[in-house]
C-alpha cells in the first residue's frame, strides 16, 4: 500500500539577473527561424532570470528556506531527490550532489536523481519521493527541481522562453498544512518522443493520464478549483490542456510566464506557490500540478490541507507590530546580558536605513526569526540581529538563516562579510555557530573600536 504524502514548505529561487527576449544578441533573427512567421509578441512572455554564480549557490539557498520553513535540521532529512531536464544534468559538475549535500548539512540523507522526462521529472519526483515513505524509517524526504541555461541564445525555443530557477519542498506523512498527494501519473508517447506526434497522439496520451491520475485520486474534473501547468508560450500552455480536456479559465500561470518565463521543472511548484500567496487556498480544495513535455505528460492531484500559507521567509519593511515587538524582546535581551556601551544592537529606525536589508521568517503573524545585512562601505557587509524565537531554538533554523545570509551577501555583490558579537559566555554558541560557517576572529572593522566585552569576526565569500 502506497503511502500518504503531503507536501509543504515550499521555496523558489530564481535567477538574480533580469533579461528581456530583445536583449538576447541576434534575438530576432535567432526568433524567426525557431517559429517562422510567428509575432512573439502574442506568446505571453519577453522576460526571464538568469544565474549569474554557479548553481549549487542557488539550490543550496533553496534547499535552506525549505529546511526553515519546516523546521527541522539538516540532519533528520532522510532522503534528497533531486529532478531536472536532461539537458540542465548534462551541465553538472561531478561534485554537484557532494556539494550541495555538504552545505546543506544533510549528512544523514541518499540523494537521487530524476531525469530524462523533460519537464515531467519533477511530477515523476513526487511518485518517487512517496515510495520512499513506504521504509518506515523515513521522514522526510526533500525535493529539489531545477533547470538552467549558460548561453542565452539557447533560451529561445519555439515554444518558451527559457529562465533558470529552482524549487523545493519536503514530503513528509504526518503535515497538518501545506498538500495531500492524492495521486500522480506520468503517461509516454513514444512518437512524441522522437518529434512525430500529431493533435490525436498527445490528445490521447493527455487524456488517458489526466483521467488516471484523477481516478486514483477519487475526484471528478469539476472538483478541480486550479491548475497549475508548465510554462510554455500561452497558445502552446493553453492546447496541452484543451488536449486534456483542461479548460483555460481553470489555469493559473500567466504572471509567473510574464515575469520569469519557462524554467522546466520548476514551474507547476512556482505557479502553485504563486496561487497559493496571492489567492490562497482552503482546506479541502482539489489542485492539479501538470507537465508537459515532448513525448511526455504528467499530473499530480493534490488537496489543500490547511489555509495556512505556513512559515515564509522575506524581505520586510519593519513596518509592522509583530517584527517591532520581536526586535524589541532582542534588544530588551541584550540590554540584560550586555554591559553598558558595549550594546551594538541597531534599533529599528536604524534598521529601516537604505544600507540595511532585512529578512524576516513569518508563520502567519508569528515571528520566527530574522536576520539582516548591512552594507559597509563598497564589497563589505555586516550581519546584523540576527535572532532565532525561544521556541524555535535549537532546530538548525539559526543554521540555515546564516546560510541564507551569507547567500544574499553574494548575490548583492559583497565579497567580505563581517559581524560583532559577545565575548562572554552567553555568546559562546553563536560563536560557535559563526564558527562553524567559515568566520574567523578579526580586529574590530568600520567605526568600531577595541572592547574587551565584544567579538569581532569576519569570512571571505
Amino acid at each position: 500500500m502506497i503511502p500518504s504524502a503531503s507536501l509543504d514548505s515550499f521555496a523558489c529561487v530564481v535567477g538574480d539577473v533580469d533579461g528581456e527576449a530583445s536583449s538576447i544578441a541576434d534575438f530576432d533573427e535567432l526568433w524567426s527561424v525557431a517559429a517562422p512567421g510567428t509575432d512573439f509578441g502574442a506568446m505571453g512572455c519577453n522576460k526571464y532570470r538568469k544565474m549569474s554564480g554557479p548553481i549549487e549557490q542557488y539550490v543550496i539557498d533553496c534547499a535552506q528556506q525549505t529546511l526553515i520553513k519546516h523546521g527541522i535540521r539538516p540532519e533528520a532529512v532522510d532522503r534528497v531527490v533531486f529532478s531536472m531536464m536532461d539537458a540542465t544534468l548534462s551541465l553538472l559538475g561531478p561534485n554537484f550532489v557532494a556539494e550541495v549535500l555538504d552545505s546543506l548539512g544533510t549528512v544523514n540523507c541518499l540523494p537521487s536523481v530524476l531525469s530524462f522526462q523533460q519537464c515531467c521529472s519533477s511530477i515523476s519526483a513526487l511518485t518517487y519521493c512517496r515510495q520512499m515513505l513506504l521504509d518506515d524509517d523515513v521522514e522526510n524526504v526533500l525535493s529539489i527541481a531545477l533547470d538552467f541555461r549558460i548561453e542565452d541564445e539557447e533560451r529561445v525555443r519555439s515554444f518558451a522562453l527559457f529562465g533558470d530557477a529552482v524549487t523545493s519542498c519536503m514530503v513528509s506523512r504526518d503535515s497538518k498544512r501545506g498538500m495531500r498527494l492524492l495521486s500522480s501519473c506520468v503517461g509516454m508517447d513514444h512518437d512524441g518522443m522522437l518529434g512525430r506526434d500529431s493533435f490525436l497522439s498527445r490528445q490521447k496520451v493527455a487524456r488517458e493520464t489526466f483521467g488516471k491520475a484523477l481516478q486514483e485520486a477519487g475526484v471528478q474534473a469539476g472538483d478541480v478549483v486550479r491548475v497549475f501547468p508548465t510554462n510554455l508560450f500561452v497558445p502552446l500552455t493553453q492546447f496541452n490542456a484543451a488536449a486534456a480536456g483542461i479548460q483555460k479559465p481553470k489555469l493559473h500561470f500567466n504572471e509567473t510566464l510574464a515575469e520569469f518565463g519557462h524554467c522546466g521543472n520548476c514551474d507547476w511548484l512556482m505557479n502553485l506557490d504563486d496561487y497559493r500567496r496571492s489567492i490562497g487556498m482552503e482546506a479541502g480544495e482539489v489542485f492539479v500540478a501538470l507537465a508537459t513535455a515532448p513525448g511526455f505528460f504528467a499530473c499530480a492531484v493534490l488537496s489543500a490541507l490547511s489555509p495556512r500559507k505556513g512559515p515564509e521567509l522575506v524581505v520586510d519593511d519593519l513596518t509592522g507590530p509583530a517584527i517591532a515587538e520581536f526586535l524589541e524582546e532582542h534588544i530588551e535581551e541584550m540590554k540584560q546580558v550586555t554591559p553598558p556601551g558595549s550594546k551594538h544592537a541597531l534599533e529599528l529606525d536604524e534598521l529601516r536605513r537604505p544600507e540595511v536589508t532585512f529578512w524576516t521568517l513569518l508563520d502567519d503573524d508569528e515571528v520566527i526569526a530574522c536576520g539582516a545585512i548591512q552594507r559597509l562601505d563598497g564589497d563589505h557587509g555586516e550581519i546584523k540581529s540576527m535572532r532565532v524565537a525561544p521556541s524555535h531554538r535549537q532546530r538548525g533554523v539559526a543554521s540555515a538563516l546564516l546560510r541564507h545570509l551569507l547567500f544574499e551577501a553574494r548575490r548583492g555583490g559583497l565579497s567580505r562579510l563581517s559581524l560583532e558579537t559577545g565575548s562572554f559566555e552567553f555568546f559562546e554558541p553563536a560563536r560557535r555557530l559563526y564558527g562553524s560557517h567559515g568566520f574567523e576572529v578579526c580586529e574590530p572593522f568600520g567605526e568600531y573600536v577595541p572592547d574587551p566585552n565584544s567579538t569581532f569576526m569576519t569570512r571571505q565569500l
